[in-house]
């Protein structure tokens, strides 16, 4: 009976005593911490107001409650944890965001005994949401990307270039209207369906030719290359493979002498072609490829070329242009 006594005596105490207290794990939830972080706080005195009863240490709550108001982000800001929270991210996230300048204002706060966390100004938080709320009708390049198997920084580049209009820059992030995003997917998809479908490599090639802008000054030109690469097509003999990428190579040729050219090919002068040959964007498979167009020129007889690498334009000059062989 006195046993008894004593050990309902001693639970009662515990619960008396334990009034106003927080054991460790609880002081750890209290907190956000782990249990190891609370025995290190108390160990190093940061927390006190410790009690020890049946071989349980407590501390007390109005103890903790001054700890936490030490660490606490001064009037105005937000800790990351309490950012997250409004801002329905993760910690990190918030972080990440902090580090790229995403929110004015915000600054590390440097604590004894603790990693120097962020905190962040009200204000910028609010704005932030703002603009995320503006932004939810936008889509990152990396959302297109996905969708189309391609790189980010392709898309990026379409983006920049005006291919995929509506592009805005937000946090040094090109971010385009969903309905653009989605017009171009589908122009894509589209695009890539009608390419397999082609029967062959001129279809190939008509193909990619159509989508090209052919300058004014540049039209007979490209008849004559349309003609001359159907021609080379028609008499390859190599595998399907081989042929399809040759047809694909005439038109990046076609796309780099667009930038090169100002005035129809049997129009040129010797500076004019002394100047595409060293045009450094030219590989040796375009400087080829273009030699071969000149040959094919001569036979329309729209100029006269030599086995030197020489053009003369009959119907303007009589002037020579001799390109070295190792051209």
């Amino acid at each position: 009976m006195d046993s008894a006594f004593h050990v309902c005596a001693g639970i009662y105490s515990v619960v008396l005593f334990s009034e106003g207290f927080l054991s460790f794990p609880e002081a750890a939830e209290y907190l956000s911490v782990s249990e190891s972080w609370i025995r290190k706080l108390v160990l190093r005195n940061i927390l006190s107001g410790v009690e020890v009863i049946n071989g349980v240490r407590y501390i007390r709550i109005e103890c903790v409650d001054e700890y936490l108001l030490s660490i606490s982000p001064p009037e105005g800001y937000l800790s990351a944890d309490q950012a997250a929270q409004v801002l329905s991210l993760s910690k990190a996230n918030i972080s990440s965001l902090a580090n790229e300048g995403a929110f004015t204002g915000a600054k590390k706060q440097k604590i004894p005994y603790h990693h120097a966390g962020w905190i962040i100004p009200i204000e910028s938080i609010n704005q932030f949401k703002e603009s995320q709320s503006f932004l939810s009708d936008y889509v990152p390049p990396t959302d297109i990307a996905a969708s189309l198997g391609v790189s980010k920084k392709w898309v990026s580049e379409l983006i920049r270039e005006g291919v995929i209009p509506g592009g805005i820059k937000h946090n040094n992030e090109w971010m385009v209207p969903s309905d653009e995003s989605i017009k171009h997917i589908e122009k894509e998809r589209n695009r890539k369906q009608e390419l397999a479908e082609l029967s062959g490599p001129i279809d190939l090639f008509e193909y990619r030719l159509a989508e090209l802008e052919v300058p004014d000054t540049l039209q007979k030109t490209v008849d004559l290359y349309r003609e001359f690469v159907i021609l080379k097509i028609n008499s390859s003999h190599g595998n399907s493979k081989t042929i399809h990428n040759k047809a694909l190579e005439y038109i990046s040729t076609l796309k780099r002498l667009f930038r090169l050219l100002k005035t129809e090919v049997f129009l040129m002068n010797a500076e004019q072609l002394e100047t595409i040959f060293r045009n450094p964007g030219m590989g040796i498979r375009d400087k080829s490829t273009f030699i071969y167009f000149l040959e094919y020129c001569t036979g329309k007889g729209l100029c006269s070329f030599s086995k030197s690498y020489a053009i003369t334009s009959p119907s303007i000059e009589k002037e020579r242009c001799t390109v070295r062989n190792n051209f």
